[in-house]
């Protein structure tokens, strides 16, 4: 569940080594069909349409605008203009069950970009939206995601099956998660190790 004392300012952009995350703007619809628009992408999420269409684009631009939703456009540091994916954390399936989803352009997939913006969104949950424990999931044959949710220290929690209305199907997903608490410790040793 979301515990966001009412004093507390939400950042609306998130820095990491090489990457800028920012809030995702009308304008971003093109770019989005360009990288969405792809069967590999729509392979790994499931949940994504292919073909991928400006309407698509629209509709997913106009559901992340709203104040509860906790989705950035994923950027270069030196190119804050051009997403090259989106991530966000929030209920999905149970609101009591916060889930980080991410996807990332084809083109982008080499250089670990992804697992450096789920440590960003993690950061984001657990110190400004003080979530307690988030999941994540990940299609059974999709080795991609699941090597980024390993580098990021999810524990796998086991399998279910998911309908997804895009392409009007069901997968097998596997499940992990990360507590707060396990979050902290993590980042203590890395912390000490670096040191």
């Amino acid at each position: 569940m979301t515990h966001i004392r009412s004093e507390e300012i939400l950042p609306d952009t998130l820095e990491t080594e090489r990457l800028h995350l920012r809030p995702l703007k009308s304008t971003d619809a093109a770019r989005i069909v360009k990288l969405a628009n792809n069967p590999n992408i729509a392979f790994l999420l499931g949940s994504m349409p292919h073909p991928y269409t400006m309407a698509h684009a629209e509709e997913f631009l106009s559901r992340v605008s709203k104040p509860e939703s906790h989705v950035f456009g994923i950027c270069l540091k030196t190119d804050k203009q051009n997403i090259i994916g989106t991530i966000g954390v929030g209920p999905r399936w149970s609101p009591d069950e916060p889930e980080i989803g991410f996807w990332i352009g084809e083109d982008y997939w080499e250089n670990k970009y992804t697992a450096e913006a789920v440590q960003a969104i993690l950061t984001y949950a657990f110190e400004f939206l003080k979530y307690e424990k988030i999941y994540c999931s990940c299609r059974i044959d999709n080795a991609k995601p699941r090597d980024v949710i390993h580098s990021c220290g999810l524990v796998y929690i086991g399998r279910t099956e998911r309908y997804f209305e895009g392409p009007a199907q069901t997968y097998s997903m596997d499940k992990y998660f990360l507590t707060q608490n396990m979050w902290q410790e993590s980042q203590a040793e890395a912390l000490k190790a670096a040191q």
